[in-house]
């Protein structure tokens, strides 16, 4: 898997970045956050959806080993199953902002953990995700997320591959993937970083559709916006030479067109239609024979010399 990607969805983000608050503080190399990753496999990709976080600690004095608390993990693996049984162990996570001599120490234990938990013919590759929780680098001013694993083509007998683990890790691509529900729940969240208290106002039920109205709005102006953009960009792209052009992004772009508006595809698209004019189809025919029915009603109450009410 030469061209593994790992999906990410943002709780695991969230996850993460909550067990390094919840760390236990002190002025050790384990002064950091590990845990276990979830999710499932695709092709060519790692889909990481949950997480969770394990005691650890790292050798700094002789006599002492580096250790993960294995029994800690087995048991919330296990409750993890009860509510999520679909979801496997993908990997692990840690907040370090670089690879270390441990890292395979810990890799090596969650490769044998993934493998003693899912028993396969063939094992897929085990992830490790890593945040630089404490925001070391200079270059750039946004957290650092990377992902990496093992390299199986490695020499054991090879002294100074083992003492290096940049040769022993591969870094692979690393997306965030979000679902609709999660992306509407990340805009409620952002738009908290408009408060001074980082506070999200609740709306009273009487104004909830207002508010909904004005979101719409919003929404409408923001696409408007992307839209112009693209069509300045088509431009410019235009006036270059078709050699010149880039090939892959207009493909993008044509098939966010296509989507943007439903994001689904032609095939379900049409389905819907179908079955909207169904439904509106089914509505009329009832609204027909409701109204007959009165007339009828109306008719014999008639003829029995009753008298109709009369309805505004």
């Amino acid at each position: 898997m030469s061209n593994l990607v790992v999906k990410v969805h943002p709780n695991v983000y969230l996850g993460i970045v909550d067990a390094y608050e919840r760390r236990k503080k002190n002025d050790a190399a384990d002064d950091a956050a590990m845990g276990t990753l979830l999710g499932y496999y695709e092709r060519n990709a790692v889909r990481v959806t949950n997480c969770y976080s394990v005691p650890f600690h790292v050798a700094e004095k002789n006599g002492e080993y580096t250790q993960l608390d294995h029994s800690m993990n087995a048991k919330l693996l296990k409750m993890h199953k009860k509510g999520y049984p679909h979801e496997h162990v993908v990997g692990w996570f840690c907040t370090s902002p670089k690879l270390t001599e441990d890292t395979a120490t810990f890799h090596e234990y969650y490769t044998l953990f993934a493998q003693s938990v899912k028993k396969v013919l063939v094992q897929p590759p085990v992830v490790v995700l890593s945040l630089d929780t404490t925001f070391s680098s200079k270059k750039s001013p946004s957290m650092s997320v990377r992902a990496y694993t093992n390299v199986p083509e490695w020499d054991p007998s090879d002294e100074e591959t083992e003492m290096s683990p940049s040769k022993l890790f591969r870094h692979i691509k690393v997306v965030f993937e979000t679902s609709p529900q999660e992306a509407a729940a990340l805009g409620v969240i952002m738009q908290g970083t408009d408060s001074k208290q980082r506070e999200i106002q609740i709306v009273p039920e009487a104004e909830v559709e207002d508010k909904m109205c004005e979101g719409v709005v919003k929404h409408m102006k923001q696409i408007t916006e992307w839209l112009k953009m693209v069509k300045k960009y088509v431009n410019a792209e235009m006036k270059k030479d078709e050699s010149k052009r880039d090939s892959a992004m207009g493909r993008r772009l044509m098939e966010i067109v296509r989507t943007a508006a439903t994001q689904l595809s032609p095939e379900k698209l049409e389905a819907i239609i179908k079955t909207t004019m169904s439904d509106q189809m089914l509505l009329t025919y009832l609204a027909e024979l409701s109204k007959t029915n009165a007339t009828v009603v109306e008719n014999l109450l008639q003829l029995n010399g009753l008298a109709v009410p009369k309805t505004d």
